[in-house]
């Protein structure tokens, strides 16, 4: 086993080395005339050769006596070798992984790298734990909207589907009533954003198939129904294993199957760990609960008003506007997903009854199919014109991404350090 003086002398005889490989004219200088060429990077230091023959610098310390010799007068290190690089991982990983500054310091205290401080970031930088504490994530420029999206259809027959939850219900009217979970099924249409709110009292496969019917018998069946990955649920959050354990049973599987065949709709998932493939519905739930939170605060209802709630909610979501206000006062009135389900806002001002009207005065068909035309022209003229926009991701961000990159799997479910590693095998 080597000893203390057997480690310091083999340090002393590397060092030694490394400044004869990278200041071999500067020694000459300091030997013969005790100073260095005003265009060697050590003129500013102002070098000397100690007695174990290393150059230190002579710096304007010399009268601190409080502090330590090797403070006083470090060691002087290249910047483009081995063993300094060696010593910046050494001092990185004993100062437990800290900043560049961190690193600096500590090396400071006894030896005088030059170009410190690159060196300093570059260790940190190239640092697997903490790239992995504190990675770079990249941002793609926002892609293509699908067909479903810009393709002109009714209302619900593309559509996205999530859940939020869980709501307490009160089981009766009782001042210490229990407390139930309930949660809210929400269907978003991709083509015209209206939205519709299904009350479910659990997580069951019935409940959820039950919530389905009432979805298809109120808005009509749709073709194609988009949700989260199954795997987004994979949490160890109660509430997420929750969601999770819904799409991933097997007995769940299998009778939805039947149910969706029987009804000739299509399921499909969104990729694994991507959420901003569903933001149509991430949105609708995050204003769907900012309603009903500022409504209700911390008050908990019985099933039915609670359900009530809901669907004043679900009015108002369909009275928003889905494209900007115009300020001219000639124009026919603002665009909301209610004009796709009864031809106006669900919060417009009733018309007024004209029954008793003769009926050779009205040309009521004629206007209903010309107002039709009219949503229809501004759905394409104006909400598809909104998308154009990349108002988001507008440019990339990030290292550029190339097949054979090894990257990491960001996972929100586990720490940074427990990411898997994986490769790029198509961009």
């Amino acid at each position: 086993m080597l000893s203390l003086e057997e480690i310091k002398y083999a340090r002393i005889v590397i060092i030694r080395c490394v400044q004869k490989r990278s200041f071999h004219h500067e020694i000459k200088d300091l030997i013969k005339l005790k100073n260095v060429s005003s265009s060697s990077k050590l003129f500013r230091l102002f070098p000397f050769i100690d007695n174990d023959g290393l150059i230190k610098v002579g710096g304007r310390l010399k009268n601190a006596a409080s502090i330590d010799i090797y403070q006083r007068h470090p060691i002087v290190l290249p910047a483009d070798d081995h063993f300094t690089r060696l010593l910046f991982e050494h001092e990185h990983e004993r100062c437990m992984h800290g900043s560049p500054q961190a690193t600096l310091s500590t090396i400071r205290l006894q030896y005088w790298p030059l170009n410190g401080r690159n060196i300093a970031r570059s260790t940190v930088h190239k640092c697997v734990k903490c790239f992995k504490y504190k990675p770079i994530v990249v941002q793609p420029i926002m892609g293509q909207l699908p067909a479903d999206r810009v393709e002109p259809s009714r209302a619900f027959l593309n559509c996205g589907i999530d859940f939020a939850g869980p709501f307490l219900i009160k089981s009766s009217l009782r001042r210490n009533a229990l407390l139930s979970k309930r949660y809210v099924c929400i269907f978003v249409c991709f083509t015209t954003k209206a939205t519709h709110l299904e009350l479910v009292s659990d997580l069951s496969t019935q409940s959820f198939i039950a919530a389905l019917n009432r979805f298809f018998d109120r808005r009509g069946k749709s073709s194609v129904i988009y949700s989260d990955n199954a795997t987004n649920f994979a949490g160890a959050n109660n509430k997420l294993k929750e969601w999770y354990d819904i799409f991933q049973v097997e007995k769940h599987k299998s009778k939805l199957d039947e149910f969706l065949m029987n009804n000739g709709v299509q399921w499909k998932f969104i990729p694994a760990r991507v959420p901003h493939f569903g933001g149509l519905w991430e949105a609708a739930v995050k204003s769907m609960k900012n309603i009903v939170r500022k409504t209700l605060g911390d008050t908990h209802l019985t099933y039915e008003e609670f359900n009530t709630i809901l669907t004043r909610a679900e009015a108002f979501l369909n009275s928003r506007p889905i494209i900007p206000l115009s300020t001219g006062p000639n124009d026919s009135g603002v665009l909301t997903p209610g004009h796709f389900l009864i031809g106006d806002s669900l919060l417009a001002i009733p018309e007024p009854d004209i029954s008793d009207v003769k009926t050779n005065r009205l040309t009521r068909w004629r206007r209903l199919s010309h107002y039709s035309q009219i949503i229809c022209k501004k759905w394409s003229r104006e909400y598809l014109n909104q998308l154009q926009e990349r108002k988001r991701w507008a440019g990339e961000k990030g290292p550029k991404l190339d097949v054979g990159t090894v990257v990491l799997v960001k996972d929100e479910n586990i720490p940074p350090l427990n990411w898997k590693l994986g490769r790029v095998t198509k961009v």
